[in-house]
């Protein structure tokens, strides 16, 4: 019976008769014999009669049978809303010996016992029953059974209320209870019903769970008792609403979630009205968007390496453009410099003037190795490299260049794996990590500690680095320079790696952008860790291969005596750097053919094929660059000697020409020596002598 509802409002029915057969009292019931006119008995069995015919109640007068332990009820007489009830006629009710027939007996031996209990004691006894109807459907119905005794037998006086619809209701309203507490505490949100006084009324689970409770350990609960870091708080956005009545969305909120994990929600919080409008309450629906927040910080920091990144790329391309140009200008200024200096007798007073040209130029053309390095365009010579042996190489050089109140510290670990580096390059960084540590000292006593190390390197820490976001995890040999210098603040380490950007005096070159340059070349990355008044600690890290062997270090060169012959054909599209390489190339010994493009030089070539020796080409030049160039004189001539110049690196300019057997390089700015040297290593021409 529990599955069906309340009894629901009807519409008033008509009037209808008492189903009181003749037989049922002894007499007509439709006749006044037996009763004088204007009698009490009269008016009371009227007000009987018309209460019966009204009543939506069944009522019905039955005689027991006591004999048996489940009484027989036979009908005497009934009411129409009983007929109705049963879904029976009044004849078939009237001839059946016993009503209880008709029920769904669900009563334990128990509970009939305490029935007949009642009944012999005259006492009147309530339940619930239901009857099924012969249509097939269910009745449930509330009844009353009243005893009376007469004439030495004993009658039950009956009501049955129909509530199946009651019950139904009561079902359905309990189901849509049970869908709706499911429901609550199934959504993701994070639902609080809270009084006025900040008390919890009822949280669904993800609520409670997010505080690592049960609902039922915190509903009716002060939100003091269950989050006292954050109540506080949240209640000052309680009152706002409580007070304006109105809600108030989006509010960002921190909770301290389970084992203290920090989290975040996004809070809507609508007030709750009674039915005069006053607020007895709040709706409080929160999301838990720590995951989002973290993406978005995540996505936030990835967005500034992205940018810095671009940010140096392009002040990158930048620097290598003019390094390459700047080059081709030092070509002429070193080589007319070396050219004229051949030319001068021993004693002449002019040498010293171009050796101090030669020495500014030289100048002039680091600061061009700087802006490749910086732009990762460096020349490097990669082999497997000590670091800790390359520091040990460099503490001379070191101890000299720094300021006398500066004392050099070293931990070098022992047995490192080898780095795939140019040490050449590795030098250069350990000058401007040192020097550019002890000028941080400003002229007081302090320390600069050089060490060397193995480290495994999580995402976290590659994470850290500048301009190194897609480093593989891994393990890395590491390089750290730290100083008790002043330090930087945040805003001065993220201009540290700028081009040309010093706290200091200005004209002192690229220093740290160089350094970042060399790093990225060598697919590494730099970390910097400083305070203001704490000290500064850079810490590179390069990717180490432990079965890489150690570069021995070079045999000195043997010196010969050495001249040019034959024809050299000299392509390059600057004036100057044509002028200066041809008078190179003559005082070797060559003639000379120059051309100031591809075209030309592809044209002279066919002219001249059987008495060229070798070809100068430039990389860069319109028209035809030094690639198209290549390929149509080696098509030409498939032994054709070409040394490639350029103002770019050997291992950027010489990667357009793998497989090409391209005979030699020369980088832009060189000198008499240098050009020689290549030559003289490709044998074109003749030796004259061993030295």
């Amino acid at each position: 019976m529990s599955k069906l509802g309340a009894d629901p409002q009807s519409p008033r029915r008509r009037p209808r008769k008492a189903a009181v057969p003749r037989s049922a009292v002894g007499h007509d019931a439709g006749t006044d014999a037996a009763v004088a006119p204007g009698s009490m008995l009269e008016a009371n069995t009227a007000a009987l009669r018309v209460l019966l015919e009204n009543s939506r109640d069944g009522i019905n007068f039955c005689e027991l049978d006591l004999t048996d332990e489940r009484p027989a009820r036979r009908l005497i007489f009934c009411n129409e809303s009983f007929v109705e009830m049963s879904g029976r006629t009044l004849e078939a009710l009237m001839a059946c010996p016993d009503l209880n027939t008709l029920l769904e007996d669900e009563s334990s031996p128990e509970q009939r016992a305490d029935y007949l209990k009642h009944l012999r004691g005259a006492r009147s006894f309530q339940g619930i029953g239901r009857w099924m109807r012969p249509d097939g459907r269910e009745n449930a119905h509330e009844w009353t059974h009243v005893p009376i005794r007469l004439d030495g037998k004993l009658y039950v006086l009956g009501t049955d209320r129909d509530i199946t619809e009651r019950l139904r209701a009561k079902v359905a309203r309990a189901r849509e209870r049970a869908e709706a507490r499911m429901i609550f505490n199934s959504v993701p949100a994070l639902i609080w019903y809270k009084d006025t006084h900040n008390r919890i009324l009822r949280a669904n689970r993800a609520a409670a769970e997010s505080i690592g409770k049960r609902p039922e350990d915190i509903e009716g609960r002060s939100c003091e008792e269950i989050y006292p870091d954050e109540a506080d708080a949240y209640y000052r956005d309680d009152l706002e609403v409580i007070r304006t009545g109105r809600p108030k969305f989006g509010i960002a909120e921190p909770l301290q979630g389970v084992n203290d994990a920090k989290r975040w929600i996004i809070t809507n919080k609508v007030p709750q009205l009674d039915e005069n409008g006053e607020v007895v309450g709040l709706v409080v629906v929160s999301q838990d968007v720590t995951e989002l927040k973290e993406g978005e910080e995540s996505r936030l920091v990835l967005e500034r390496k992205m940018q810095e990144a671009q940010r140096l790329e392009s002040l990158g391309v930048l620097a290598g453009g003019i390094a390459h140009d700047f080059n081709n200008l030092l070509t002429g200024i070193i080589g007319n410099a070396s050219l004229a200096r051949m030319e001068l007798p021993a004693d002449s007073r002019l040498h010293r003037f171009f050796e101090q040209m030669e020495k500014a130029s030289t100048r002039a053309a680091d600061l061009c190795r700087e802006m490749l390095a910086y732009a990762g365009k460096g020349r490097f010579l990669i082999e497997g490299v000590d670091l800790s042996a390359v520091v040990t190489e460099t503490i001379h050089l070191l101890q000299s260049s720094i300021h006398k109140n500066t004392e050099l510290k070293f931990q070098l670990a022992a047995q490192l794996p080898s780095v795939p580096a140019d040490a050449t390059q590795l030098r250069q960084v350990i000058m401007n990590l040192v020097l550019n540590a002890s000028e941080a000292m400003g002229g007081r006593n302090g320390e600069v500690t050089i060490a060397t190390g193995l480290m495994h390197a999580d995402r976290d820490t590659l994470a850290g680095a500048v301009a190194a976001p897609d480093l593989p995890v891994g393990d890395y040999v590491f390089l750290e320079v730290a100083d008790t210098g002043c330090g930087m603040s945040a805003a001065t380490v993220a201009k540290v790696f700028d081009p040309f950007f010093t706290t200091k005096f200005t004209g002192r070159g690229l220093g740290l952008a160089a350094v970042l340059g060399i790093v990225r070349g060598h697919r590494g990355a730099l970390r910097v860790q400083s305070k203001p008044g704490r000290g500064t600690t850079f810490q590179i890290l390069l990717p180490c291969v432990a079965d890489m062997p150690v570069a021995a270090p070079p045999a000195p060169e043997q010196i010969v005596a050495w001249r040019g012959s034959g024809t050299v054909l000299l392509v390059d599209d600057e004036e100057s750097v044509r002028d200066v390489a041809a008078s190179m190339l003559e005082s070797f010994g060559f003639d000379v053919l120059a051309a100031g493009n591809g075209r030309q030089a592809v044209q002279l070539f066919r002219e001249n094929a059987d008495r060229i020796e070798a070809v100068l080409l430039d990389l860069t030049m319109p028209q035809m660059d030094g690639e198209q160039t290549f390929r149509e004189l080696r098509r030409l001539r498939a032994d054709l000697k070409v040394v490639l110049m350029s103002g770019f690196n050997e291992h950027e300019a010489v990667d357009h020409f793998i497989g090409k057997s391209l005979a030699a390089f020369v980088q832009k700015p060189f000198d008499v020596g240098t050009l020689r040297r290549t030559l003289q290593h490709l044998a074109v021409g003749r030796t004259t002598q061993a030295g």
